[in-house]
């Protein structure tokens, strides 16, 4: 197939968590719910239509691209070669580790001299299946006479692979979830990455879901003319491995003062915005169905709907 421009980005650290700790708000295993029904008022996703990234807007923000010019991915200023090495470069501290036989090289206080503390693990961690353009895929188009606009955030933990899904979240413009599923990754898990994912060892117990799978639902229930909303949402498309031209992104609706690359906080904009408050869950992490949530409500404010 066609390769992809992919670029990494997000913040993440892991704790150690019980399962006692989240066993009042654990979700059910594999929640899929019923194929979303068409949108009863068309004039929703016209007026979303409006806010859809240009293609430079795509490029710009690192989301996961066609490219006829190179059988590899191409990462800005970096080069486009996978690292298949044993030696590899933390993603959170930037020193060398060795990986032998799939297994880290393993250390108690991974991220000393790290530029943010709260990022310190237990284990290096990389994220080199972000420049894998392997496994991609686009969504077909639909005999449909409102594809939707529907909001995607996902959650992710490190294996031995580097970053990879571990759940995701789709919800309408009602807020209401249309498929939420826990997945189960290809790789053995260096870290669960709790504090900013949510998820848990206990939370994946049994689940048989993989990416494929996931992918399979999203040919099954969306189109190639649905307009999906997120946050940031590249680093959800390059974990879900989608190329999607309809997309809004709150990160670049509501933009940073200084300018790309920084972006404001999820939770910032729904407090200055929304009046509301999310991701205050401390050590069990985010909640992907209270982000793609917000993400409608932002979406709403901006075009002025209730």
């Amino acid at each position: 197939m066609a390769s992809v421009s992919v670029k990494s980005k997000s913040n993440d650290t892991a704790v150690d968590q019980t399962a006692a700790q989240a066993a009042d708000d654990e979700p059910n295993k594999n929640i899929k719910l019923e194929k979303p029904e068409n949108e009863k008022d068309g004039s929703f996703y016209e007026k979303a239509q409006r806010l859809i990234l240009t293609d430079w807007q795509l490029h710009l923000n690192n989301f996961p691209r066609s490219s006829d010019q190179d059988e590899f991915c191409k990462l800005r200023g970096q080069s486009h070669q996978i690292n298949n090495k044993a030696s590899k470069t933390c993603y959170r501290c930037k020193r060398n580790f060795v990986m032998t036989n799939g297994q880290f090289e393993r250390l108690n206080d991974c991220c000393p001299n790290a530029e943010r503390n709260s990022n310190a693990g237990k284990n290096h961690v990389h994220r080199d299946n972000f420049a894998d353009c392997s496994g991609y895929i686009r969504l077909t188009e639909k005999n449909d006479s409102s594809p939707g606009v529907y909001a995607v955030d996902c959650e992710m933990g490190y294996t031995v692979n580097g970053l990879e899904l571990t759940r995701v979240s789709v919800v309408d413009r009602d807020c209401s979830l249309v498929y939420d599923s826990f997945v189960q990754p290809y790789g053995r898990f260096v870290d669960y990455n709790t504090k900013w994912s949510g998820i848990g060892e206990w939370h994946l117990r049994g689940v048989t879901t993989t990416l494929k799978d996931v992918q399979a639902e999203f040919k099954k229930r969306f189109s190639s003319k649905t307009i999906f909303l997120g946050h940031s949402l590249d680093s959800d498309f390059k974990a879900l491995r989608i190329i999607h031209d309809n997309v809004i992104d709150t990160s670049v609706l509501y933009p940073h003062r200084r300018g790309p690359p920084y972006k404001r906080a999820l939770r910032h904009l729904a407090s200055d915005h929304l009046g509301i408050v999310i991701q205050d869950r401390g050590a069990r992490g985010h909640d992907s169905h209270e982000d793609a949530s917000a993400c409608v409500k932002l979406l709403k404010w901006k075009l002025n709907m209730k």
